[in-house]
């Protein structure tokens, strides 16, 4: 390279803040305000846990502030054990490449496999809530750091009924901050690539995103090069299987392709990008050491595109994304195709009826919206039919002049 720079300066100083963060991890203090922050969102009545819903339980640590200080921490203790996702002796998974040879579905884990996969599932949507939604993330994911706790036993829970998962955290000496812009970035850039395939749509995100200046984005032969080289990302790591919904990735191989394409780019990876993206890779491995079958691709389309439909905060970037990907591109209108096809794919990664997702939508801003926009769509689009026919059918012949 000549001894030129490959990575803009912005990488060294993401570096630098990764491994300021290690020394981070020792000031108790900090980890202290860590822990309150998270309890705020995560904990009882916490908002960040009660935008989860119902699908498991959270376990927080209580910090005693009158036994910390400044050279040592306390807190609660958990009871729970490290999510170490052991292989159920006598119980084998074909693997995804053998299935997909043999044209027959992969089958999904059973038994105590079943429930360290649902257990990592529930962390995949915990991680992606804190990314997504609360912009408070607990970077440090590894197997260590997420305990898996027997659920609470009560009266009115139901033999029969599967228990939730309960999943512990602790160790907040490395959390992250994503801002606000990004998060919006971040659930519109995972729109477009996967439901609408727009790579282009995805490189104007990038100012969101913080990965590239405005000014290097309005430059056109910069942002031309850009689109192609995401395009040609794209081609490389989507694999779209004859039927599947959503297409094959490994989320560390989509992180490589980033770095790989990022020094012919003024690319300026944030800090948030490293340790974010470490911890997503780390969930990853866990679940695929339970089901080689795993992909997190069909965890986070999902939570993105109903954070898109909810659009709590009252986004323009949200509201935008959600119109573009309901308008058909050639006659600009909305499509009832493609919102039909949104619906689908939903009903299939989050395995309910259709019914039930229509219902879900509806009960959402953006779904009310959409609906609301349709109608009036067919309502003027219905009332020019008329006034064609009418004018067709029922024009009366022009006055003479006299």
């Amino acid at each position: 390279t000549g001894g030129g720079r490959l990575i803009q300066p912005a990488l060294v100083r993401a570096v630098d803040e990764f491994f300021s963060r290690l020394f981070e991890e020792m000031d108790y203090v900090g980890e202290a305000a860590n822990l309150r922050l998270f309890r705020e969102a995560y904990g009882p009545g916490g908002w960040g846990r009660r935008a989860l819903g119902r699908g498991g339980e959270i376990v927080l640590p209580v910090p005693y502030e009158e036994l910390s200080g400044g050279r040592v921490l306390s807190m609660s203790w958990v009871e729970g054990s490290p999510i170490g996702l052991e292989v159920t002796a006598g119980e084998e998974i074909l693997p995804a490449e053998l299935a997909r040879r043999l044209t027959i579905p992969p089958p999904r884990p059973r038994g105590p496999r079943a429930d360290q996969l649902r257990l990592v599932e529930w962390g995949i949507s915990c991680t992606l809530s804190q990314l997504l939604v609360t912009g408070l993330m607990h970077a440090d994911t590894h197997g260590g750091n997420l305990l898996r706790v027997e659920p609470r036993q009560t009266r009115r829970l139901l033999p029969w009924r599967r228990q939730p998962p309960t999943l512990a955290y602790v160790d907040f000496g490395l959390v992250s901050r994503v801002p606000h812009n990004v998060r919006d970035g971040l659930i519109c850039a995972v729109a477009q690539l996967l439901f609408a395939r727009d790579t282009a749509k995805v490189a104007a995100l990038f100012g969101e995103l913080m990965l590239l200046p405005e000014a290097v984005l309005r430059d056109a032969p910069t942002r031309v090069k850009l689109e192609m080289a995401l395009a040609g990302a794209a081609d490389r790591l989507l694999v779209y299987e004859p039927g599947a919904a959503l297409p094959e990735i490994r989320f560390d191989a989509l992180v490589g392709e980033a770095a790989r394409i990022a020094p012919a780019f003024a690319f300026e990876l944030p800090p948030y990008f490293l340790n974010n993206a470490r911890a997503l890779a780390s969930l990853e491995g866990l679940a695929r050491s339970v089901d080689p079958n795993f992909s997190i691709v069909s965890s986070i389309y999902p939570f993105a595109l109903t954070t898109l439909l909810a659009d709590k905060s009252g986004s323009p970037l949200l509201r935008r994304t959600l119109d573009d990907l309901a308008t058909d591109p050639e006659t600009g209108r909305l499509s009832l195709g493609r919102m039909r096809r949104l619906v689908a794919q939903l009903a299939e990664l989050s395995r309910r009826s259709k019914a039930r997702v229509y219902r879900d939508i509806l009960g959402t801003r953006g779904g009310r919206r959409l609906a609301w926009q349709w109608a009036r769509q067919q309502m003027t689009r219905g009332a020019g039919r008329a006034v064609q026919w009418v004018r067709e059918h029922l024009a009366l012949p022009a006055p003479s002049v006299a």
